[in-house]
């Protein structure tokens, strides 16, 4: 069931971000913690919050050998929490940086929205 709706974060970029997550396949918002999160099925795919005016701060899953080499790079970091995961938190600062975190959110909503796998049964 999804959590009641929060103000949208106050970012030029988060309507471009919005937009982005929202047209995968089965992509929907929920506001867990009072943020907004973009889910597919169950699974959160991203989450954002601006943390100061004009930035929007997004959280995304990577694979651990992707993210070792993501965290080299400025405005990347491990993502408190989950970064044992493999997730990773980035900026936006710009559209520079808008367009490389569309990129990397395509590649987290693969991660997460990848069918299970089966499992064989015994015969």
């Amino acid at each position: 069931m999804p959590f009641p709706p929060v103000p949208p974060p106050q970012s030029p970029h988060y309507v471009a971000f919005r937009a982005h997550c929202l047209a995968f396949d089965g992509a929907w918002e929920d506001y867990p913690w009072g943020e907004t999160v973009f889910k597919v099925g169950k699974k959160m795919f991203a989450s954002c919050h601006a943390p100061e005016p004009g930035t929007l701060s997004v959280m995304l899953k990577a694979t651990k050998d992707d993210q070792a080499a993501l965290i080299q790079l400025p405005g990347v970091s491990k993502a408190a929490y989950i970064g044992q995961h493999g997730w990773i938190t980035a900026l936006i600062t710009d559209e520079s940086t808008l367009n490389f975190v569309k990129d990397l959110t395509t590649t987290s909503y693969s991660l997460v929205a990848k069918p299970p796998k089966k499992h064989r049964t015994p015969k």
